[in-house]
């Protein structure tokens, strides 16, 4: 399996990190707008929410002759905040880089600088493909993996999971991954 050949001078991170032995067997890139999508969903009410506490807030300042109150600031900073959120997401779903090779997982990406993420395939004990009505409309799944990593909140253990977002052809990469988690 291989992909569209537009990033390959991305890969070239990737490509120096690989022991001698291990090749690349798969890579690509998340397909955008449902890359987005992940983010836009779960932040939309959290936005709506933070519109009507400012706009709430300048009302109420209004009414008492104040100019601005601190619920308002707050309330435009939130704003911000999110916006800001929303432009990072839109920058690394652009510059993001998903590859395997015969012992590891690779997640690249770039805002500020790149990061990379190993997650060797020995350490996979539970993957799965989850998809929605956008991934089903664009042709796409994401790919979610558990390494054993959990955290602690409020007594209650949750595992931590890693994500391949907005995989195109997803099941093909599953079965393929899936072939080397099960050795």
């Amino acid at each position: 399996m291989s992909s569209s050949p537009l990033f390959t001078n991305d890969l070239e991170a990737i490509e120096n990190i690989l022991h001698a032995n291990e090749k690349i067997l798969w890579h690509d890139k998340p397909v955008f707008i449902p890359y987005l999508y992940y983010y836009f969903h779960t932040s939309i009410f959290q936005f709506l929410f933070l519109i009507l506490w400012t706009v709430l807030a300048q009302y109420i300042d209004t009414q008492n002759k104040n100019i601005i109150s601190f619920f308002s600031i707050i309330g435009w900073a939130m704003i911000l905040y999110n916006i800001g959120e929303f432009v990072k997401h839109i920058i690394t779903g652009r510059n993001t880089i998903y590859a395997y090779t015969n012992e590891r997982i690779i997640i690249q990406t770039k805002y500020f600088k790149r990061t990379i993420l190993s997650i060797y395939l020995t350490k996979i004990l539970e993957m799965d493909i989850q998809m929605n009505y956008y991934n089903k409309k664009y042709e796409v799944g994401t790919i979610r993996l558990f390494t054993g990593h959990t955290y602690e909140d409020e007594g209650d253990t949750i595992k931590k999971y890693n994500y391949l977002f907005a995989i195109p052809n997803v099941e093909q990469v599953y079965n393929s991954l899936n072939t080397f988690t099960t050795k």
